[in-house]
């Protein structure tokens, strides 16, 4: 496993000295932060973060905005963002990122108006299946990330927020580009982190790390929810899982307590396994 971290805030470029002193080898660039803009990525900065990566070691991936909806209704909604996706990996390709995290939209409507729902879902699976030809041709995986599971009573509901939906992803779409990043606190809001695992580890291969106490997305340090980190540890360990840890908190202190948790846990865990195999 390797350990990461995502650039909420602040230059990227300034971020590298800091990996290296927590001992971390990827970093994720939130393309939403205010000074990671798309259109803030001239060829110059582009080559810079290049060379900084490599001196540092550190491989890179985008976070494409959560605003966006590959699932949108509405034709000229659907085309603004595909042509945004596209140019985000574009970028990727231009930066040598290992992949781009996006998540899968959303929808609109009553919730007994079943119909809605599955026509975003439609919408989806169209959109990813004009994305995968880029991913393919690029090399770049995406890596979808589980949405937070809201009330059922509302009228705004996410995309992509259970087991079920990532199911039925994965089996109409075959695609060794189509893969899955998973957010441990947006699980810990729904059916929990374990069944995500059990259903999808061969297709993780990011895990946003941080916790909360079960009923919002706190973006706590691990720990300090709900979310049960040994057993977890534990599953990834023992299914040798080769993807990133990457930490998603705001501050740099949380940070690097993050960092030591993550290494004691899995230290943890790892000397339980030898001691039982004794």
């Amino acid at each position: 496993m390797k350990h990461g971290l995502v650039i909420f805030d602040g230059k990227i470029e300034n971020y590298f000295g800091f990996a290296r002193e927590l001992g971390l080898t990827h970093l994720e660039i939130d393309l939403f932060a205010r000074e990671q803009k798309i259109e803030m990525f001239s060829p110059k900065r582009i080559k810079e973060i290049k060379k900084l990566a490599a001196e540092a070691g550190i491989s890179l991936s985008l976070h494409l905005p959560y605003c966006l909806n590959p699932a949108a209704l509405i034709p000229e909604i659907y085309k603004a963002c595909l042509k945004y996706f596209k140019k985000a990996f574009n970028l990727g390709g231009e930066l040598g990122v290992r992949w781009v995290t996006a998540h899968p939209g959303y929808y609109q409507g009553l919730a007994s108006w079943d119909w809605m729902r599955q026509d975003a879902m439609a919408k989806l699976k169209g959109f990813l299946e004009d994305m995968l030809v880029t991913c393919s041709s690029l090399k770049i995986p995406i890596a979808l990330e589980n949405n937070i599971m809201l009330p059922q009573n509302g009228q705004f509901f996410h995309l992509g927020s259970s087991v079920r939906d990532f199911a039925g992803l994965f089996s109409s779409l075959d695609s060794p580009y189509l893969r899955m990043c998973l957010d441990t606190g947006h699980a810990n809001i729904g059916e929990g982190v374990r069944p995500y695992l059990e259903n999808f580890i061969n297709e993780i291969i990011n895990i946003h790390i941080h916790d909360n106490q079960g009923d919002m997305d706190e973006h706590l340090p691990p720990g300090q929810g709900t979310v049960e980190w040994l057993p977890f540890f534990d599953y990834l360990t023992g299914h040798e899982f080769e993807g990133v840890l990457t930490i998603e908190l705001l501050n740099d202190d949380d940070k690097k307590a993050a960092c030591q948790y993550i290494r004691q846990g899995c230290r943890s865990v790892i000397l339980q396994r030898r001691m039982m195999a004794l």
